[in-house]
């Protein structure tokens, strides 16, 4: 809670902008790397993680620019059609 209402009155208050709200919300890692606290494991853990959580967020965002370029280009109702008319005979 402490972390919240510090990024948000931060950014409120006019104390961070963007790129200093990312340093001030998540001190925890950075302080664990510098003390020892965070081992060669334990840090490549959380890179994995963090690497999976992207990779994941640009296929969602990836397949809604595929979804709109289907919508506005129209292949499925071609094929659709051209599917009906072979089979219908027209």
């Amino acid at each position: 809670m402490l972390v919240f209402l510090l990024v948000i009155g931060g950014i409120y208050r006019g104390w961070f902008i963007s790129p200093r709200v990312l340093w001030s919300g998540q001190p925890e890692p950075g302080d664990a790397l510098l003390r020892g606290g965070l081992g060669r494991k334990a840090l490549a853990e959380c890179l994995l993680a963090t690497a999976t959580t992207t990779g994941m967020i640009f296929i969602v965002f990836g397949a809604a620019v595929f979804n709109g370029f289907l919508a506005f280009s129209q292949p499925p109702q071609q094929v659709a059609d051209w599917v009906t008319a072979r089979t219908t005979g027209r």
